[in-house]
């Protein structure tokens, strides 16, 4: 119902005189995820402060433009002790929560975002530039990331420019990317903390946990990660069963639901969210 409403939206805002459309989206921001394409700018208010570049063709952006994305995980960040975090973002894509947590962090934390799309890498990069404080502290690093090291071939979405899978078979649609395991990284990058782990990587989630095992056995960190239900199947039929062996069998950590404050409501039963939070006790 919310892509129906939101195309609709579009298709309104598409309609209007340019000028009237202007006003809407000036007066009103969660209208802007529905932007139509052709629109491009500076935005400085992300976050309350934070640049980034917007152009409505990708739906990232035009979320950033709404000045919040992934609200439960903002709110949630808000209300944690965060001050000199180190992070991984898996999947930063054009940096919203990389950003947020080079923010959040503050000057003695820290950021390693890993993202393997090209023009990505680029519009991640453009936006760091326009935040030269938080810019110092992230480390781009552009692979993708498994639970073994090798290449794989990044194939953007039709119809949603900048949101990709990694695929194992090269085509005329796809790009040839390096991949690696956050252990292998970091056992050649050696860092003294990781609080935190985000991981958006389109149905791969489990394998970078699996390429994290050592990590996570060492760090504890809370990690973030995408569970929604369109990508299950895609890469194994028992992707939830994965999740809750690596996470509470594996390492005795507990599975929680984000609320749209941000509290983190424990998870009984199946998997019911879009994203799913895991914090060791």
């Amino acid at each position: 119902m919310a892509q129906v409403s939101r195309a609709v939206r579009s298709l309104g805002l598409r309609l209007c005189p340019r000028g009237v459309r202007d006003g809407l989206l000036e007066r009103h921001a969660n209208l802007r995820k529905a932007a139509p394409a052709g629109i491009e700018l500076v935005f400085n208010e992300y976050l309350g402060d934070v640049s980034v570049n917007v152009d409505s063709r990708y739906k990232v952006e035009r979320i950033l433009w709404s000045g919040v994305y992934e609200r439960p995980l903002m709110e949630f960040l808000k209300k944690r002790e965060t001050a000199g975090w180190w992070s991984i973002d898996a999947g930063a894509n054009v940096g919203a929560v990389t950003l947020a947590l080079a923010k959040f962090s503050g000057a003695a934390g820290r950021v390693i975002a890993f993202e393997p799309g090209p023009p990505n890498v680029k519009r991640l990069r453009a936006n760091l530039a326009l935040n030269p404080e938080l810019n110092a502290r992230v480390q781009v690093v552009a692979q993708g990331l498994s639970d073994k090291a090798g290449t794989l071939y990044w194939e953007e979405e039709s119809g949603n420019p900048g949101n990709a899978l990694l695929r194992e078979n090269d085509s005329d649609k796809t790009s040839a990317v390096p991949v690696t395991r956050i252990d292998d990284y970091l056992r050649a990058n050696p860092i003294e903390k990781l609080d935190f782990i985000k991981i958006d990587v389109e149905g791969m989630e489990l394998a970078v946990l699996r390429g994290a095992a050592e990590t996570v056995a060492r760090f504890k960190p809370t990690v973030y990660f995408e569970t929604l239900t369109r990508y299950v199947g895609m890469r194994s039929d028992k992707v939830y069963e994965g999740f809750h062996n690596f996470f509470v069998n594996e390492h005795g950590y507990r599975l929680h639901r984000l609320t749209a404050d941000g509290d983190a409501v424990p998870i009984e039963g199946a998997f019911r969210s879009g994203y799913t939070l895991a914090i060791h006790p």
